[in-house]
């Protein structure tokens, strides 16, 4: 099970992966929630191109719980730095 924004953040890296990204853009429309949203445009890219990066290795979904569980991981030691 899945809480708090998890849910809607994979789609975020699917349209991005699969659409965005091939057109050499960083933020776009997602249609896909209600009348859609802008992507991207209220959160920071670099997780998500890190997720990108690596899905032609692992694939979509394990690139996703690879970059949040990246992100908890260097959270500590650059709160410290």
């Amino acid at each position: 099970m899945a809480g708090g924004d998890t849910p809607c953040h994979f789609p975020t890296l699917a349209w991005l992966y699969e659409r965005l990204l091939p057109e050499g853009r960083l933020h776009g429309w997602y249609p896909g929630a209600y009348l859609g949203h802008p992507l991207l445009l209220y959160y920071f890219p670099l997780p998500f191109l890190v997720m990108s990066a690596l899905a032609p290795v692992t694939g979509l979904p394990v690139a996703f719980k690879l970059g949040t569980f990246i992100g908890v991981l260097l959270l500590p030691p650059l709160c410290y730095a």
